[in-house]
Order: C-alpha cells, then structure tokens, then sequence
C-alpha cells in the first residue's frame, strides 16, 4: 500500500469509532487499513469482531476466514475462536435445523485451538458452553474446571 506505517493509526480509529458505536465509520476505519495493508490480519479481526457483535454473520465470518485462508495463519487461535464464537453465538439465527451443526462447529473450532495450545482460556471457555448446550453437563463441568485451574495458574 501507499503508507503501511499508517496502518496502526486507522486500526485505532476504528477501534475508537466502533467502540463509540460508531459502526459504519469504524468498518470504512478498518476497511481504509485493509486498503493500505490489504490481508492484514489485525484489521480483518478488528472488522470480524465488529460484525460479530452485530449479529452480521456473514460479513463476520468472511473476515475471520480472510485470515484463516493466509497460509501462515490457517491456524491462528484468534481467528479459530472468533469463528467458533460465530457458529455458538449465532445458533438462534440458524434455526432448528441447523442447531445441532452450528454447535458442532463451534466445537470443532475451539478444539482446533485447544490442539495447539490446551491452556487457551477463550478456546477452553467456548467449548464448555457448547457442550453445556449440547446437554453434556459432566464434560462440560470438566472443561470449566481445567479453565479455573489454569486461570489460577495450576
């Protein structure tokens, strides 16, 4: 891009546009980073996040996928955990049909995350509510309990 060093400073106004709720100035914020730094996975989670608390799935998961599709970070645990956010916090909107898939890969999500580091809190935290919701209290129980242990630093 024209001034990548500028990059930085459009994430911070759109990070203080957005949490102004100020949602269409943060996306052209974060949109305006991505035009001078285009794949930059720090505004493509920025603008999935934003979405992701709007409830518009479908831009969010675009952006999250964005990163994921960079080959050095098909596995970053950011991203993996925002999708799994997506897919748990969006069940309502799925429907019946789609219930018990949407969970499924929220759960896939947060495992692929806990793979690679078992003491990632957000991961540990998402898929313990998903088990929760899919009526597996004991499983979940456990999982909520290794999140205590490792947050009190055991």
């Amino acid at each position: 891009g024209a001034f990548p060093a500028f990059a930085p400073a459009l994430l911070r106004l759109g990070t203080l546009a957005a949490a102004a709720g100020r949602h269409k100035e943060a996306v052209a914020w974060f949109n305006q980073a991505l035009a001078v730094n285009p794949g930059d996975p720090t505004a493509l989670c920025l603008l999935g996040r934003l979405h992701l608390r709007r409830k518009e799935w479908g831009p969010a998961q675009k952006a999250f996928e964005a990163v994921l599709k960079q080959q050095e970070l098909k596995l970053d645990p950011y991203a993996l955990v925002a999708l799994g956010d997506l897919y748990a916090n969006s069940l309502g909107a799925a429907g019946p049909a789609k219930h018990a898939r949407h969970l499924a890969h929220a759960a896939d999500f947060y495992r692929r995350v806990l793979s690679q580091d078992a003491h990632n809190l957000a991961a540990a935290n998402g898929l313990g509510a998903v088990l929760a919701e899919k009526g597996l209290l004991n499983q979940a129980k456990d999982v909520f309990a290794r999140c205590r242990e490792a947050a009190a630093g055991g």
